[in-house]
């Protein structure tokens, strides 16, 4: 896609919003939480924690598409002998500095969009835990 008036709708709706989750994941403070979930399931979501000028750790929740979450780069969790995950979360992972956010907030529009196949960013709900100042879920335009 070499320019924005070439995309479909859709695709420019998710462009957007990429775009928008990238500068909202940089301005998070240490400590607050961003959860983006699919509307119709939240059992599916992906949630981004910040750590300040240390970085962002984000997670995806497990499901039945996992082969393809693990192939667009996100980490598998780590599992035991039985196949159980060690720790408390089962989520795939992935981490990168603060100033890199736009590399978490494509993975994460990936998984949104290609492997959960959700229609544009109007089918998510969003939650902010610990806001501490941070950019207002506002600015994420859902």
């Amino acid at each position: 896609m070499s320019e924005h008036g070439s995309r479909s709708s859709g695709a420019d709706a998710w462009w957007d919003f990429d775009h928008r989750l990238s500068r909202f994941l940089t301005g998070m403070r240490d400590g607050e939480v961003l959860i983006l979930s699919d509307a119709g399931d939240d059992s599916r979501y992906v949630q981004f924690l910040s750590f300040g000028d240390q970085g962002i750790h984000a997670e995806v929740s497990p499901g039945t598409a996992d082969e393809e979450v693990r192939r667009l780069g996100w980490q598998l969790p780590a599992l035991n002998r039985r196949g159980k995950p060690v720790g408390a979360s089962p989520n795939f992972t992935a981490d990168a500095p603060t100033l890199e956010a736009a590399k978490l907030a494509e993975l994460a529009v990936r998984v949104l969009r290609d492997v959960w196949q959700l229609t544009g960013p109007h089918a998510l709900t969003v939650e902010k835990v610990n806001d501490s100042n941070g950019p207002p879920v506002s600015d994420l335009g859902l």
